[in-house]
Parts: C-alpha cells; sequence; structure tokens
C-alpha cells in the first residue's frame, strides 16, 4: 500500500504541468542524492532517490523506478502527481519533509534526507 500510495502521487507528474521558476535565492531541494521515506499508517520504508535539476527519480524495490518534475517554491518543492501532491519543506540542511496526499485524503509524511 506504501509503494503504490506513493507511486500514484510520483506517477507520471513528469509528463506535464506547468512549472515554476525558482529563484537562486530560494530554499529549493539541490541536485544530488537523497534517501526517500515514506511514513505511513502501516510504517516507514526508505528507497534511495536522485535529483537532477527538477527532475526526481526513486528507486523502488524489484528495479521500478518512478519519475517526478518537482516544482520548486520558497521553502521545498511540492511533487504533484496524477492524483495527488507531497509537499516537501526544508526543516534542516539537506532535510526535506512533508504531508502527502491522494484525492484530498492525507496519506502520510515524506522525507527526502541527503546523503
Amino acid at each position: 500500500m506504501r509503494r503504490i500510495a506513493a507511486a500514484a502521487l510520483v506517477g507520471s507528474s513528469a509528463a506535464g504541468g506547468a512549472l515554476a521558476t525558482a529563484p537562486a535565492a530560494q530554499a529549493h531541494i539541490p541536485s544530488g542524492n537523497y534517501t526517500y521515506t515514506a511514513h505511513t499508517k502501516s510504517g516507514s520504508d526508505d528507497y534511495p532517490a536522485s535529483i537532477q535539476g527538477r527532475v526526481i527519480r526513486i528507486f523502488f524495490a524489484k528495479g521500478d523506478t518512478q519519475f517526478g518534475r518537482l516544482r520548486m517554491v520558497r521553502d521545498g518543492a511540492d511533487l504533484p502527481g496524477p492524483h495527488g501532491i507531497i509537499k516537501f519543506r526544508r526543516i534542516s540542511p539537506g532535510v526535506f519533509t512533508g504531508p502527502g496526499y491522494t484525492f484530498g485524503a492525507y496519506m502520510g509524511r515524506y522525507t527526502l534526507t541527503r546523503r
């Protein structure tokens, strides 16, 4: 269920949508390697992830890779998907966390931690 919810959020978000530009002074999520953690009702799961520019790749188990396009905002980034959104906000250097919603329902808290 956790992986399905995360995949629904990430899904085909790389395929479309308007992108907001982020001025250099904003606290956007920098490119690099991260650990993506999904904290949901049924537990927590960690997966390797990478960000290059505005594209995030999450490497789920069994070789399944999900791509998404980040929308940079003043204090982090939003990851819109076809049915929901994850709102990553900076809580400390290299750590971004926030809620995830699918069809408006809260699905859990998601975290990106710089490796």
